[in-house]
């Protein structure tokens, strides 16, 4: 399976990728809102995990342009955050998508993953 994160902190988002892959996923990563969109739809993923507060595109306007590509639209989103709850629930991203607020748990985001893909 095939997971596409992207994350603006160096640090986070290897650890994130080193967690992924060493369980056997297949992780492609990108540092920003533009790349990310560009990424996707070459590689089709199985699933996107973005921040929301992404260097040229913001995570809610990256997660509305997913939804508009058909090739796109039904893959699953993992939204991470640092925002408080109340000030995320502003944006209006959609009640379908998952957040993890961070610091994000290691053990919390192999749990949601795995849910990805023993549902599909």
């Amino acid at each position: 399976m095939k997971i596409l994160i992207a994350e603006d902190d160096d640090i986070n988002r290897e650890l994130i990728k080193e967690v992924l892959s060493s369980i056997g996923y297949e992780v492609i990563d990108v540092c920003d809102g533009v790349e990310l969109i560009k990424i996707a739809i070459e590689s089709k993923p199985d699933l996107i995990i973005t921040d929301i507060q992404m260097p040229n595109m913001r995570g809610d306007t990256m997660i509305s342009m997913i939804e508009e590509y058909e090739v796109l639209a039904s893959t699953p989103i993992i939204v991470m955050t640092g925002m408080p709850e109340n000030e995320f629930k502003k944006l209006g991203v959609s009640k379908d998508i998952n957040v993890l607020f961070k610091p994000v748990d290691i053990d919390k985001l192999k749990e949601l993953v795995s849910k990805f893909f023993r549902v599909r």
